[in-house]
């Protein structure tokens, strides 16, 4: 049996204390553990390590890429007050780490998605390239235990969706299969948890179930699950490699939610940002990009003031489009060449005064990029010799406002 003892200093000295075990063993019916820990008190700067931590080894296999493949912040969950965070890694664990250690983290909880040597993947689209942001999504309460949960997408033998507890990590439920001759379903490359679309205030599950032999084969669909139970609410076939997919606003005038999908190769929707009604998933609009872009890879809601949402979306080769939500056409393009890989998108709060976001782009041109939302033109850009593989806009730390 392993007991976890969290130590929660409120000033910077020692402290020094014991633990006392009781158990109904006679012959050791007490047992005393001395405790000692010193509190950190700072000052901190910028950019002060607090804590690090190694991706453990997977028992399951003898495959131990140690690559992280996501992280993602989640409300508390330890009760210590603090955010805690999700780990999904490429040999199979997703990991909540004590968002409050100090040192080396602590875990608060692990989950294998290797079942078994038939069914097993990491999250995301196991031949993508970094990063899978998009396959983990951290859910406001899926159990009403007041708490958040978790979800993710699997990839390579396992294919799967699953909704975990958020406090321990246990299965609240899963779409999928385990059965050996399972290989051939298409990854789930992507969850999305930002949205309730049955109207019993718990957010659902916007999953892309994709494809397999070049876009043959496989589920190649959009789900919607009850974020409560995995009952699929929908399922919307379209053909292809669907590498992502997200909701957005009512951009059909008919009062529901609506949702746009990037696809890849396939024999319908190839090669395209499509979007789709919500409720009855008919079609509203597709935006072809062509197959020497590789097709669509990311998406982002761009929301814009006293309008419908936009999009953002990015080719897996580049270009990035801002695309008018309810047509469809493209309020710009930007390119960044052959070398453009686009990577992942974040926005960025307003920087030049015209009341629309900005967008921040992760690509393969060895340098991080501003764009203006309203142009697509550079409002800046960081040179940083590698690629820039994920991004994410964060809270003024340099007091600047």
């Amino acid at each position: 049996m392993e007991v976890s003892v969290y130590f929660s200093p409120e000033q910077p000295i020692l402290y020094q204390d014991t633990l006392q075990i009781s158990s109904t063993d006679p012959a050791q019916p007490q047992y005393s553990i001395p405790l000692e820990g010193t509190g950190d008190g700072g000052p901190f700067n910028l950019g002060y390590e607090f804590w690090n931590y190694q991706v453990p080894d997977n028992p399951s296999t003898t495959f131990n890429e140690y690559r992280p493949l996501a992280l993602k912040s989640i409300d508390d969950v330890t009760g210590d007050g603090y955010n805690d965070v999700v780990l999904a890694t490429r040999n199979y664990w997703t990991i909540c780490l004590n968002g409050f250690s100090s040192g080396f983290a602590s875990e608060v909880w692990r989950f294998s998605s290797y079942i078994s040597s038939n069914s097993a993947g990491g999250i995301g689209n196991t031949n993508d390239l970094p990063p899978q942001q998009r396959a983990l999504a951290v859910a406001n309460d899926l159990n009403s235990d007041g708490h958040h949960d978790v979800v993710i997408g699997t990839g390579g033998g396992n294919e799967h969706v699953y909704a975990l507890d958020g406090t321990n990590g246990n299965i609240l439920w899963q779409f999928g299969t385990d059965h050996p001759d399972s290989f051939g379903l298409g990854d789930i490359t992507s969850v999305n948890v930002d949205e309730d679309f049955n109207g019993d205030n718990i957010n659902d599950v916007i999953a892309s179930g994709s494809a397999t032999s070049g876009g043959l084969d496989g589920r190649r669909s959009v789900y919607c699950f009850d974020g409560t139970n995995g009952q699929i609410i929908w399922q919307k076939f379209l053909g292809c490699f669907i590498r992502m997919s997200i909701p957005v606003g009512d951009i059909n005038g008919n009062s529901s939610l609506d949702v746009i999908a990037g696809t890849g190769d396939g024999t319908n929707n190839s090669y395209s940002i499509v979007a789709f009604d919500g409720s009855t998933t008919n079609p509203i609009w597709n935006f072809p990009v062509g197959s020497s872009t590789g097709g669509g890879r990311e998406l982002v809601r761009y929301p814009v003031d006293g309008e419908t949402d936009d999009v953002i979306a990015g080719a897996y080769f580049s270009p990035v489009y801002r695309l008018d939500g309810e047509t469809g056409t493209a309020v710009w393009t930007r390119s960044f060449g052959s070398v453009g890989f686009i990577h992942e998108f974040s926005l960025l709060n307003d920087i030049n005064g015209d009341n629309l976001k900005e967008v921040l782009v992760a690509n393969a041109t060895n340098s991080f990029h501003c764009l203006d939302g309203a142009t697509g033109n550079t409002l800046w850009s960081v040179p940083l010799g590698n690629y820039s593989w994920s991004t994410s806009a964060i809270p003024d730390i340099t007091g600047d406002g």
